[in-house]
């Protein structure tokens, strides 16, 4: 504990990142207790369907939402990696469009990534839907907007694959990952003689705003000496 002498001492800097430490530890908490109550359940008729992203709009089926909510959402990655649709054409829509000014499938599968990682704002399923290992399909993420590493390598997968970018799902212990096929640098696993490098939405913080750090073949230190299972998505 700090002496009234290194209390009075604190300088305006400490004073500034600890206020601002302060109202983010609220906001986060803030934000779980509304999320228990705002995300759409399947008996509400007035579910948002225009998606807005950049400065278009995208429109989803209310009737597939709703009856998506209503699906198995069951963790186990080798059946996400079975069943993960990326065919809808919201889904495709909404690949070509992020993908318009992409000039290689390395370049398309790090704007996509780095669209879900801004897109979705990291929160326990446990702590929105009262169920653990809850795996949303690629629409309800988009609808939703919230989720864990399950949902965001669930929409960014769906969206390379719809660009035929070759992903598979890097199952570890505790946390997933998504693999993508590619020319790129940094950390990959290798499965029937193809390099899946790893995009690991494990390291986005509330302070990651440089791009670099989303880069696909960054891993989180916790996981670096880590193998996981690899399921290509089919």
């Amino acid at each position: 504990m700090k002496t009234l002498k290194e209390v009075i001492n604190i300088s305006p800097k400490e004073i500034i990142i600890g206020t601002i430490l302060s109202c983010l530890a609220l906001g986060i908490t803030f934000g779980i207790y509304l999320g228990r109550s705002t995300i759409p359940k399947p008996s509400h008729k007035n579910v948002p369907m225009e998606l807005y992203i950049q400065d278009t709009i995208f429109t989803i089926n209310s009737d597939n939402y709703l009856n998506l909510r209503n699906l198995s959402h069951d963790g186990d990655m080798k059946k996400m990696s079975r069943s993960l649709n990326y065919k809808y054409p919201t889904i495709i829509a909404i690949a070509d469009y992020l993908t318009r000014y992409s000039n290689s499938k390395e370049q398309e599968a790090e704007d996509i990534w780095f669209f879900v990682r801004n897109r979705t704002q990291p929160y326990p399923d446990s702590a929105i839907v009262k169920e653990e290992n809850y795996v949303r399909d690629p629409l309800e993420t988009l609808v939703e907007s919230y989720g864990d590493c399950e949902d965001d390598i669930g929409l960014a997968g769906s969206l390379m694959k719809a660009r035929g970018i070759g992903v598979a799902i890097l199952g570890f212990n505790g946390h997933a990952m998504l693999g993508i096929k590619g020319n790129f640098q940094g950390k990959y696993f290798e499965h029937n003689g193809i390099k899946y490098y790893v995009a690991d939405s494990y390291i986005k913080t509330i302070w990651t705003t440089r791009r670099k750090e989303h880069n696909i073949g960054n891993i989180s230190e916790k996981y670096a000496d880590s193998i996981p299972t690899i399921y290509p998505i089919k």
